[in-house]
């Protein structure tokens, strides 16, 4: 039988079973979200399948230690969820568990009062949002963290490495409309996979913990290669599109390179009169390297 729970901030429905209680659904949920332990001193084990599915309100979501099993598709379409909490025993989790959670930017595992580190649930949402490979977080190992870094890296590598058309399936033509569907269109589909290359490397150049030098510079390499200017711009259009880490962004792009002497009027030019943020980042530059005197004045270009 199914019963209800008010978590204060969503409605848990759930099923009481001999190994514990699985949540089964929530409704009308919003803001920070608590999974309790238990619910009237039965232990919550276990996080069913599409529980939280199409959730759009939750932006953070604590999952309790008495957790041991999390099912596929969980908190798939949680559209505005940004942090997780999940309990290292329940790291199992099945594939496309965050299907359509684009926004998610930390998964924090954890066992009683430790938790992984910044940089680590930062590396873990980027392993299921972008690069789509759940076994970095089954595989996440806090004693050989150095290890699980490098095969972060090497996991990241073979999805940068893939040919751009990977994964496009035309659809046979059935009216005018296919012709212009994006998911019809092989540019849009190269288009797509480079962003997300390219925001796997910026992110990993940010969240640099335990990064090795050579990985330091293919990363470098391919930002560089599709920067304005190049056959492909994608490197620019991130920087300039991206939201919420503008200024670790604007910084790393300085710092790898990609303002130049023969690029900043270029980027510049190219804002028109929108991102002012990024404009002034770019005008200072331009005043302390490039000997720009009236910065105030290029404000208005």
């Amino acid at each position: 039988m199914i019963k209800v729970y008010d978590s204060g901030n969503g409605i848990l429905e759930y099923i009481s079973g001999k190994n514990g209680i699985e949540i089964t659904s929530c409704k009308d949920a919003y803001g920070v979200l608590n999974i309790p332990s238990d619910i009237d001193g039965q232990n919550i084990s276990i996080i069913g399948k599409k529980a939280f599915f199409n959730q759009k309100g939750i932006s953070e979501l604590f999952i309790s230690e008495s957790v041991e099993e999390i099912e596929g598709w969980a908190f798939s379409s949680c559209e505005n969820l940004r942090k997780i909490y999940i309990p290292i025993k329940a790291k199992n989790i099945k594939n496309d568990t965050f299907l359509k959670t684009e926004k998610l930017e930390r998964i924090y595992l954890y066992s009683g009062n430790s938790v992984c580190i910044d940089d680590i649930a930062a590396l873990l949402a980027v392993s299921v949002t972008v690069i789509r490979d759940y076994s970095m977080i089954r595989n996440y190992d806090e004693k050989n963290i150095s290890d699980w870094c490098s095969e972060w890296d090497n996991t990241a590598f073979k999805m940068m490495n893939k040919n751009d058309l990977d994964g496009f399936t035309p659809f046979p033509a059935g009216g005018e409309e296919d012709y212009v569907a994006n998911d019809n269109n092989e540019n849009y589909h190269c288009r797509k996979k480079r962003l997300e290359k390219v925001r796997t490397a910026f992110l990993r150049l940010i969240h640099d913990f335990c990064l090795k030098d050579e990985y330091r510079v293919k990363y470098e390499k391919y930002l560089l290669e599709h920067n304005i200017g190049c056959t492909s711009e994608e490197t620019w259009e991130y920087v300039v599109n991206e939201e919420g880490i503008t200024n670790e962004l604007y910084k790393k792009f300085a710092e790898i390179g990609g303002i130049t002497g023969e690029n900043i009027e270029a980027l510049i030019s190219s804002l028109g009169g929108e991102h002012t943020e990024l404009k002034a980042f770019l005008l200072r530059k331009k005043q302390e390297n490039m000997g720009e005197t009236d910065f105030f004045d290029n404000l208005f270009i």
